[in-house]
């Protein structure tokens, strides 16, 4: 949950006051454009994140500390293979993202400026995917074994 709060609370709110300090002179539309995807995207990020807090990585932890008794009905009909399906791919939304960012960002603004973005960008990039390699190859595994032992 730490690199929640990374991706919620630092990375994203630094690339919207970046957006927002060079979107703001862009008069020709595509601010606009580059704002509401950038918003759609980071809503995206947020439901990503709040299914795992609020109903997968609760069932894991009580699948790991029960006993098979334990276990109620309710919490058998759920299955990490839920949690896969409900696995979105954000580093795609954020290849769009780039990819709007090539054909529409002001070059009137500052070159510094736009380079922090596509920096900024990339860098959070390769931090999700690098927590969705780690969820994807070792936690979904894992509770896959898991399940496997206790739903026999």
């Amino acid at each position: 949950l730490c690199s929640h709060d990374y991706f919620s609370q630092e990375a994203t709110p630094s690339i919207q006051r970046s957006f927002d300090q060079v979107l703001d002179d862009a008069g020709d539309g595509s601010g606009n454009l580059l704002k509401k995807f950038f918003s759609n995207y980071k809503r995206e990020v947020e439901r990503h994140f709040a299914y795992e807090r609020d109903v997968a990585f609760p069932y894991m932890i009580r699948l790991a500390q029960a006993s098979p008794s334990d276990i109620t009905r309710e919490q058998k009909r759920y299955s990490v293979k839920e949690y896969k399906r409900q696995h979105s791919d954000i580093e795609d939304a954020l290849l769009d993202l780039k990819s709007l960012l090539i054909k529409f960002l002001p070059t009137s603004q500052e070159y510094a400026l736009r380079r922090k973005i596509f920096l900024d960008i990339a860098t959070l990039g390769e931090d999700l995917n690098i927590h969705t390699c780690i969820e994807d190859q070792i936690l979904i595994p894992l509770v896959e074994r898991e399940e496997q032992r206790w739903y026999k």
